[in-house]
Order: C-alpha cells, then sequence, then structure tokens
C-alpha cells in the first residue's frame, strides 16, 4: 500500500508538470491557426451539438472518459457503460466554457441497474436566449458473457434561435466496454452514427468516434487515455490520472491536445454525496470552469474490472460487512481489487469445500495473495458462517413426517403416503419400493434416490 501511494504521490505531479510545458511551449503556427478556426465558425463536422463537458471528474482528468464507468454521466460518453457502472445515482453538473456565461451548461443525469441491465438518462442544455441547444438522452446496455457490455443510446437534439425559430432531430449511439483483465477497462463508443442532420439547411451534427482504456494498477491511483476521432478534423489525445485518498480526497490531472489543453481538479466524497471542481486552460482563451454535484443512492451490481470510485468500497466504516460464505457474485465484485473471474473463482472454492472456514482459505485461489487478502479484510467478517454440512440421508422405514418432508419434492401428503404404506405392508425392503407409493413416479424417485436409505 505505502509503495501505490508513493508511486501514485510521483506521478501526479510528473503528468501535471508535463502537462504545463507542452501548454506553455506550443507552436506559434498552431497558435493562429486556432483563432482563424473560432473567428471562421463551424468547420465540416458541424458546430451544432458539439461535446458537452458538464462532468467535473472527467472534465478534470482531460475528457477522456470513454472508459471511465463509475459515474452517473458515463452513459453520455459511451452507451455502454450504464450496465459496467459501479455507482447507481444522479447528478448535476454545470460548465462554463472560456469563462463565457453565454456558452454556459448545464445537465442533469442519472443511472440505475438491474441485473445484467442498465439504464441511464441525461439532459443537457447550453446557449442562453438568443441560442440554445439542449439534449436529452436514454441509453440502455446489458452486460455479456460477464466481461463485456454492450450498449445503445438515443438522443433527441433541440436548436432553438430567436427570431429563426427551433428545430429537432435525433442521433443514435452506440459503444461496448469489456475487461480482459481485472482492473483494466477497454471501450469504444460512436455518436451520431446515423448521421443526423437538423435545421432547413440541413446542418450535419457531429460524428464522433471515441476509444480508450482506463487503468487502476493501484488501489488509490486510475489512468485514463482517449483517442477521439471526429469527421473533418484530425485525432484528439486525451490523458487523465486520478489519485485518491482515504475515499474522501480525490485530485486529478489530464491533458488534451488539439488544441493543447491541461485540467487539474479536486473532489470530495462524504457518505453518499460527491462534489468535483475542475478547471482547463487554452492556449487562446480563458479558463474553462465545470463543478458537478452527484449522490449514490445505491451500489453497483457489476463493478468487473471498472475503475475504483472515491467514496464507494474505501472506508470500511461506511459500508455493511460481507461474509463470504453467504456473499454472492455482485457482492464479491465489490470487494476491492476483485473482479470477475476472481470472483467467479472464490464462488468455486468455496462450493467446493462446502463454505470458507477462514479468510486466509482464498490464498488458494489462484491470482489472491497476502496482499490481497489485506486490501479486503476491513470489508469482511472476520467469523465466517460455518461451512454448509452434507445433507442428512433419511431413512424411510423410521423417518417421521417431518423429516420426510425435508426431502426435495415431498409434502405432507407424501409423507402420511409414505408411512401408511409401511404400516400396512412393513417395512421398505429397498429405496426402489418406494415407487409404490401412490404419489411417487420415477422421475420423485430418482430426484431423493441419494437422499434416501430403507436402514438395514
Amino acid at each position: 500500500m505505502a509503495r501505490a501511494t508513493a508511486v501514485a504521490l510521483f506521478l501526479f505531479p510528473l503528468s501535471l508538470t508535463g502537462a504545463l510545458v507542452i501548454l506553455y511551449n506550443y507552436n506559434s503556427m498552431l497558435r493562429f491557426a486556432l483563432i482563424m478556426a473560432l473567428l471562421a465558425g463551424a468547420g465540416p463536422a458541424g458546430a451544432a451539438f458539439e461535446e458537452a463537458a458538464t462532468d467535473a471528474r472527467c472534465f478534470g482528468m482531460g475528457g477522456a472518459g470513454v472508459a471511465l464507468a463509475d459515474h452517473p454521466q458515463a452513459g453520455w460518453h459511451n452507451p455502454a457503460l450504464p450496465a459496467w457502472c459501479a455507482l447507481q445515482g444522479a447528478a448535476a453538473g454545470a460548465a462554463l466554457p472560456f469563462g463565457i456565461g453565454d456558452l454556459a451548461a448545464t445537465a442533469a443525469a442519472a443511472s440505475c441497474q438491474r441485473g445484467d441491465w442498465g439504464v441511464g438518462a441525461l439532459l443537457v442544455t447550453a446557449g442562453n436566449a438568443l441560442y440554445r441547444e439542449s439534449t436529452a438522452g436514454l441509453s440502455v446496455s446489458r452486460l455479456c458473457y460477464g466481461r463485456i457490455a454492450a450498449g445503445i443510446a438515443v438522443n433527441g437534439h433541440h436548436l432553438g434561435i430567436e427570431r429563426f425559430g427551433s428545430a429537432a432531430t435525433a442521433g443514435l449511439d452506440a459503444g461496448l466496454a469489456g475487461s480482459p483483465i481485472d482492473n483494466l477497462t477497454l471501450a469504444v463508443a460512436a455518436r451520431n452514427i446515423n448521421r443526423p442532420a437538423i435545421g432547413a439547411g440541413g446542418e450535419e451534427i457531429a460524428q464522433i468516434l471515441s476509444w480508450g482504456a482506463a487503468f487502476a494498477p493501484a488501489a488509490p491511483l486510475t489512468l485514463s487515455v482517449q483517442v477521439q476521432s471526429q469527421k473533418g478534423w484530425p485525432a484528439q489525445i486525451r490523458i487523465g490520472q486520478e489519485y485518491r485518498w482515504r475515499g474522501i480526497l480525490a485530485l486529478r490531472a489530464g491533458f488534451c491536445d488539439r488544441p493543447d489543453q491541461a485540467s487539474i481538479g479536486a473532489g470530495l466524497a462524504w457518505g453518499r454525496w460527491r462534489i468535483d471542481y475542475a478547471a482547463r486552460t487554452h492556449p487562446v482563451l480563458d479558463l474553462s470552469h465545470c463543478l458537478s454535484l452527484q449522490c449514490r443512492t445505491g451500489r453497483s451490481s457489476r463493478v468487473a474490472g471498472a475503475v475504483p470510485e472515491i467514496g464507494v468500497r474505501t472506508d470500511p466504516r461506511t459500508l455493511a460487512r460481507l461474509d463470504l460464505n453467504t456473499a454472492g457474485r455482485a457482492d464479491l465484485l465489490l470487494l476491492p481489487g476483485i473482479g470477475g473471474a476472481t470472483a467467479d473463482r472464490i464462488a468455486a472454492l468455496r462450493d467446493s469445500l462446502g463454505g470458507l472456514g477462514s479468510l486466509n482459505d482464498l490464498l488458494a485461489v489462484p491470482g489472491i495473495t497476502q496482499r490481497d487478502l489485506e486490501r479486503i479484510a476491513p470489508y469482511t467478517v472476520q467469523e465466517l458462517r460455518p461451512a454448509v454440512s452434507a445433507p442428512r440421508v433419511v431413512d424411510i422405514n423410521t423417518a417421521t413426517a417431518e423429516e420426510l418432508c425435508t426431502l426435495p419434492g415431498i409434502g405432507p401428503g407424501t409423507a402420511r403416503g409414505i408411512i401408511d404404506h409401511r404400516t400396512q405392508h412393513g417395512p421398505f425392503r429397498s429405496v426402489d419400493a418406494l415407487a409404490d407409493v401412490p404419489g411417487i413416479g420415477r422421475a420423485r424417485l430418482e430426484r431423493i434416490r441419494e437422499l434416501v436409505t430403507a436402514g438395514q
């Protein structure tokens, strides 16, 4: 743990320094080109409904959010993430691009999960009374094969211009997210794949393809990278990292090229609540600001390979401890460092042993070390429930009605029939003689054969 903290503390200022160096040494020709682009207005990609950055966590990590699957706005960055999300809840955010009030954007989002399904909703609006863009979106995703999530999203876009009326259209997004190994998420997302256009002039809304990864090499550290391509523009590279301290404080830094921009941010978590702030530089314009607030309403049913979330499964005092002998797969996935494959191995070991006797039994699971046990110990009960004993064999010649009713498929009526039969005809000579009892067919007999005996 101490080594991971030292590495994180080293990498954080290093990347931040590198981003600032790149920022202040940008090429003068690039600066001139950017100014001309701003003056010229929209390029061939279309100016309407560009990316709205209202999530301060992603904003502070350079916008590399295509694989960050642990916040309510995840479905906006990648429709596959709600089913992959480590957080269920609601969030609100606001952004002030370049310090210009007329470009201010606000958003509200929510996400939830049920089994292998995830749903996310988002409403974002930007602009002023003269020109306003609004988008309402709904994403639906499903977990497949345990380590892959696929999702689609439908977004309704509305554009209103004073004295010129309004127009609307709809865009279709799609995305994938997966975890080839624990603590690594790979993702790809495509926005507006149906090539929507808006207005009488048929202005095309920006089509964006993003792919990237999020990696948590140590418990307090998350690294994120994203490559984003947009029609008519060269590819953009985004890099970000986050360092978390005791599940309360998060420090973030990021960088994005084309144009060169550096981001810094911080977040505070308390119980179910988290507040984040981030600022981003620009080679030409003023600072951009982003502030967001979110509330966690429930724990995730899926975090395999997802990036750890601050305030979730990081402070033992705020969480109920798990009994490893009764915990389901979804609960096992909430333990730090436990991914889908490891959770399945724990369940298989538990079943083979009839229950774990102590936490040290997990050392028999491939990939789990003593250090892993130290990480999950604060989240598990120290005294495990006794292992489940083997089923008791029932003697059909001496069992009471209550004992017979413990057998699968045997109710009070059938139990009474067994007792009446042995009273009238004498003890059963073999288990096969149960077939003579009314109500016990061949299928039911085979079902209980290994659980009964005819005595001596």
